[in-house]
């Protein structure tokens, strides 16, 4: 079952706080006046060049921050088309009929200038269960998946609700992944790992519990690459599964291990190499995983929670105090940083536009947030 509420109002929730465009000669000046009014904000810095790429991509985007409305964050996102994305994890509006109660949604829509909002439910017991979505993983319009307690499948009529059996898949699904809706994998608790091949679920050994937080593949290589840590921060993975079978490539039990340190956050690869996010570094590694090939580009000082890009010269990293580093092939640049209490859990990235998602912490309740860079062409 599936309740709409679109588009927004005048008398939305919805607030556009800032709306910057981000030519390079006036960021130093922004930030040097937030700082002067008591936020602590890092002016746009250069990281060393580490790695030269023969096409580069442009640092300059317009940026429109928004927060939704109340409750959890939003915790994925992902690209429709040029102007169009979705994200998921937990908004909550005042009621547009003007009832003083609140209306809940698991899914956000923008069509590049008007949001739309959803409460995907399941049957449960033969109760409606408004679901907790964690992961969204696009097509098209008419061809997107959404997972959390389920995977779920849009194909432009309804959704169908997969329930897996624990013996496939024991969790929530933290992430998904894919190269069509008849070739899906998804990542979550307990070390869970599955995959879709149009007919039904296969699970897939791990060869671990730790709880995996990422996925991300390549469809030249055949290769899948997953990343997790516990909720204690003791334990963390990198794997690496080709051709069903999962090889562990680096692992932390207790103490902090070579070469990613405490733990391994998120994985990205491209066509060439897949990408990796430690606690404090973003590192490379060679397609095969030697971890003896493990090149570090670029030390953050605010936790990294996400990885993705278009390309080896197109690579966004964001995380804690709304952080955002974009690689365009030349070196590292980073587009903001300073913002206590809000995070950055998920970006999503397309040639003409970049999508981040979390929440706003500073204040209770909890507000979602939404950062959208559209790129100067």
């Amino acid at each position: 079952m599936v309740r709409k509420l679109s588009p927004l109002s005048s008398q939305s929730t919805v607030s556009t706080f800032r709306t910057w465009r981000f030519p390079a000669e006036l960021l130093t000046c922004v930030f040097a006046l937030l700082s002067s009014v008591g936020l602590d904000c890092r002016q746009i810095t250069e990281a060393p060049e580490v790695t030269t790429v023969t096409d580069t991509t442009s640092h300059d985007f317009v940026w429109k921050w928004e927060t939704l409305g109340y409750g959890e964050p939003l915790y994925d996102a992902a690209i429709v088309n040029d102007t169009s994305f979705w994200a998921v994890g937990g908004v909550s509006l005042s009621d547009p009929r003007g009832n003083t109660a609140k209306v809940n949604f698991n899914l956000a829509k923008c069509d590049g200038n008007e949001w739309s909002f959803e409460a995907i439910s399941y049957s449960y017991y033969g109760q409606l269960v408004l679901s907790g979505l964690w992961s969204v993983y696009c097509f098209s319009e008419r061809d997107a998946w959404v997972a959390g307690d389920r995977p779920m499948h849009w194909n432009g009529t309804s959704w169908k609700v997969f329930d897996i059996p624990a013996s496939v898949f024991n969790g929530c699904v933290y992430r998904m992944w894919g190269t069509g809706s008849t070739n899906m994998y998804l990542a979550g608790a307990n070390g869970s790992f599955a995959h879709y091949y149009g007919v039904s679920w296969k699970k897939i050994i791990s060869g671990t519990d730790v709880p995996l937080r990422d996925i991300s593949g390549s469809a030249a290589t055949g290769a899948v690459w997953l990343s997790g840590f516990s909720y204690d921060n003791t334990r963390s993975v990198l794997l690496k599964s080709a051709g069903g079978i999962c090889q562990t490539i680096w692992s932390r039990q207790g103490g902090s291990t070579p070469p990613f340190g405490d733990l391994v956050s998120s994985v990205w690869t491209s066509s060439f190499c897949p990408y990796v996010t430690s606690n404090q570094e973003i590192y490379s590694l060679p397609q095969g995983g030697s971890l003896k090939g493990a090149t570090a580009l670029l030390r953050v000082s605010s936790f990294p929670y996400h990885v993705r890009g278009n390309d080896d010269n197109d690579i966004f990293v964001v995380g804690s105090k709304a952080m955002i580093w974009h690689y365009n092939g030349a070196g590292w640049k980073l587009l903001f940083e300073g913002l206590s209490y809000h995070y950055l859990y998920a970006v999503a990235v397309s040639r003409q536009i970049v999508v981040a998602v979390g929440g706003d912490y500073s204040a209770k309740p909890v507000r979602t947030l939404v950062v959208t860079g559209r790129r100067i062409m």
